[in-house]
């Protein structure tokens, strides 16, 4: 029988859900009661259609195959390739967060013979949307949404250099319709509209100039080469609201902020200033470090420092673009953008235009502030107002403000909850649309028509005259790719890199100092094995490692030799040494079996005591019908210990972190016995590995768990106070 979680009413051709939770459990092996009292044969083929290989579509995919196991699913794609945003959406020096391709990709690798791609299809141009629907029992549009918003002002039309700025991402990433594009970036100034994280990658991009980590990431070759020779030097991101309302996730925004040579500016200190103390404590957790990122790395706009070479990076809040004039040189071409300053009502949620105005040089402009949306297919209602397809619970409606559904038509991802929703978001939307499709499918709202062949009709209709991309024709692509990226050397090869870095040994007259300093403290290297390792790239450090039981050996980032002064050098190595010479790891051992020990004893004291088990509220089990013989549950004993032991383990972990940073002390203090000043590395060091100040004693002891350089600015505090008394 099947138990519903909802209520479904059938009303004639309308149908009204009363929860979203439209997950039905049946516990028949074969066949199921429907609501209305009919029988589901779940063994007939079943044939559905996705429209768009991206998340969406391919988390939809994935789901569907979950509840409906036997379904034959068929993924159509515009493009010869999958993967959507994925691929073409997600900034290039992001690669961590396209690694969800590889979840994706699972989808046709684990149902071959059930869920196949056919790429290179374009839906009315191809092939009829209405063909498909006829193929198919049923119907998912998850092809995301079109249409660039505009800013609607006087001269956007009609001058050149006036970009929107995912075809930008896009256009570096080898998104194949925006390759034909070409962006101007031949002025030092340019402007980005928007509030938002595309606005902050098209920003960060063009700050990346001359990087080598760009050139470990799948950034096309053109691309490189074209943002390695711009002349862009002052980029200006325009928002018509404050710094309190931004869309920037505090992990852009710190990214950004901590650029190298890069100098961070705001048009109006004021506009910071401003906030009170009342504003930011009532401020939610995430804001109130958004405010204080702002805060700590703004500076108000000052031209020498401007000028120091750096490239410079200005934010311009509560500025609205009013007009756009062209380049008195070439007026065809953007120059300047005039903006209008705003103050924020009705608590931060609308900004209106005051009437005064201010002009800016920008020689490109790039537009983030959203999508317009586009009615892709004729005989599908579009709501412009919320940018989507007409929906409940993922079923398409017949109008905006209908309650009557499209039979068999479905949507999923953008085109269904509007442009905006990260990944996680994007797999909660297709997972309410699949169960909305299991439902219809178990409860007989899908006609299974025996006419509908499903992928076989597609292939028929398309071939021999179109040329279709399937999974293995895709992948013999990607493999081309590959290939002729090795070749240019521009490609994902920065994955296996960080697994291949290479100890160098260290020569010269640097080598000869450090085995010097090894035998004054007692360090014995073995054969003077001293190397260098390569740890250029994102995750930069600075540091040196003492390595090996009987045969030691000395490793030090390159980093440190290429960044820092031979004293600077010299005062890691000591204080390094210093750990080694004053037992600190021998100690910190024993100190971390103590620790072990102490839980080893609670827990067996757990487990032991019966009546810990009754005070916790569990009985103990009889065996047999003697109400004497009893045992306790290991699992539950394990269950009472770990909340006994959470407070307790928090307290292990601050004396750990205590421990830690005297340690630290100690070792600064024998570098500067052997006088080295540690505090001059520290700086260099703190501005190399780009750290975040914390001062705070406590709080840095709930933190002091990655290495030995995390509480950076308590160390020089304490180096300072030695100093004074040394003197």
């Amino acid at each position: 029988m099947l138990k519903p979680s909802i209520n479904f009413i059938k009303l004639g051709n309308k149908f009204n859900y009363c929860n979203k939770n439209i997950i039905y459990r049946s516990y028949c092996s074969s066949t199921s009661t429907t609501v209305n009292g009919s029988i589901n044969n779940n063994n007939k083929d079943f044939h559905l259609c996705i429209i768009g290989s991206g998340p969406a579509g391919l988390y939809t995919a994935a789901k569907v195959h979950k509840q409906i196991p036997h379904a034959n699913i068929t993924i159509l794609e515009k493009l010869p390739y999958p993967f959507g945003l994925v691929r073409s959406g997600i900034s290039p020096d992001h690669q961590n967060e396209k690694k969800v391709k590889n979840t994706l990709e699972k989808v046709f690798l684990e149902h071959p013979n059930l869920i196949q791609f056919i790429g290179n299809v374009d839906i009315e141009k191809d092939i009829k949307f209405q063909y498909v629907k006829d193929s198919f029992h049923a119907v998912v549009l998850a092809c995301g949404i079109e249409g660039d918003k505009k800013l609607g002002i006087p001269g956007e039309s009609s001058l050149k250099n006036v970009y929107f700025a995912r075809e930008f991402l896009g256009w570096l990433n080898g998104n194949l319709k925006d390759q034909h594009k070409e962006f101007d970036l031949s002025s030092e100034n340019v402007a980005i509209v928007g509030q938002g994280n595309v606005a902050l990658d098209v920003a960060r991009l063009l700050l990346k100039k001359n990087s080598e980590e760009l050139k470990k990431t799948d950034i096309t070759s053109n691309s490189f080469d074209k943002i390695n020779k711009s002349k862009v030097k002052n980029i200006h991101i325009i928002g018509r609201r404050g710094p309190l309302e931004v869309s920037f996730t505090n992990k852009e925004i710190r990214e950004i902020l901590t650029l190298p040579n890069v100098n961070t500016f705001i048009n109006d200190k004021s506009i910071l200033d401003s906030i009170t103390e009342e504003q930011v404590s009532k401020l939610e957790r995430a804001k109130k470090r958004t405010y204080d990122l702002f805060k700590q790395h703004l500076k108000e706009y000052n031209q020498e420092t401007a000028s120091n070479g750096n490239m410079n990076l200005i934010f311009h809040f509560l500025r609205s673009p009013a007009e756009m004039f062209g380049d008195v040189n070439n007026n065809e071409k953007i120059g300047s953008i005039k903006l209008e300053k705003n103050k924020l009502i009705m608590d931060g949620t609308k900004a209106v235009g005051l009437g005064e105005y201010e002009t800016l040089e920008c020689g490109s402009i790039f537009r983030s502030i959203g999508y317009t949306g586009t009615k892709q297919f004729p005989s599908v209602p579009f709501d412009f107002n919320t940018v989507s397809i007409p929906n409940k619970f993922g079923k398409v409606l017949e109008a905006p403000q209908s309650d009557t559904f499209i039979q068999g038509l479905y949507v999923s991802g953008w085109i269904k909850g509007g442009p905006s929703g990260s990944i996680p978001n994007i797999s909660a939307n297709s997972e309410e649309t699949a169960s909305t499709i299991h439902y219809d499918y178990e409860n007989n709202l899908i006609p299974l028509s025996d006419t509908a062949k499903g992928y076989d009709s597609v292939v028929s209709y398309l071939q021999p005259n179109h040329k279709i991309i399937n999974y293995e024709n895709w992948k013999k692509i990607e493999s081309e790719e590959l290939k002729r990226g090795k070749e240019k050397v521009d490609l994902l090869y920065s994955k296996i890199e960080p697994l291949l870095n290479e100890l160098t040994p260290l020569e010269g007259d640097m080598k000869e100092i450090i085995i010097n300093w090894c035998n004054k403290i007692g360090y014995p290297v073995f054969c003077d094995n001293i190397y260098i390792i390569n740890t250029s790239g994102p995750m930069d450090d600075v540091d040196i490692y003492c390595c090996g039981l009987d045969k030691k050996s000395l490793v030090i980032c390159g980093n440190l030799l290429s960044s820092c002064t031979t004293d600077e050098v010299l005062a890691v190595l000591v204080q390094s040494l210093a750990h080694y010479k004053l037992k600190h790891n021998l100690k910190f051992i024993g100190i971390t079996t103590i620790q072990r020990l102490i839980s080893f004893y609670l827990l067996r004291t757990v487990l032991l005591s019966n009546q810990v088990y009754v005070d916790m509220g569990f009985n103990r089990f009889n065996i047999g019908d003697s109400p004497v013989a009893s045992y306790n549950s290991i699992y539950v004993g394990t269950l009472i210990f770990s909340y006994f032991y959470s407070p307790l383990n928090f307290l292990f972990k601050l004396l750990s972190s205590a421990i830690k940073l005297r340690f630290e002390n100690e070792a600064d203090l024998y570098s500067l016995k052997c006088g080295f000043d540690m505090s001059k590395a520290l700086k260099n060091i703190i501005r190399l590995e780009k750290v975040n100040p914390i001062y705070d004693y406590y709080f840095s002891l709930m933190i002091f768990n990655k290495h030995t350089y995390q509480n950076f600015f308590l160390r020089l505090n304490y180096i300072e106070k030695i100093k004074l008394k040394f003197k």
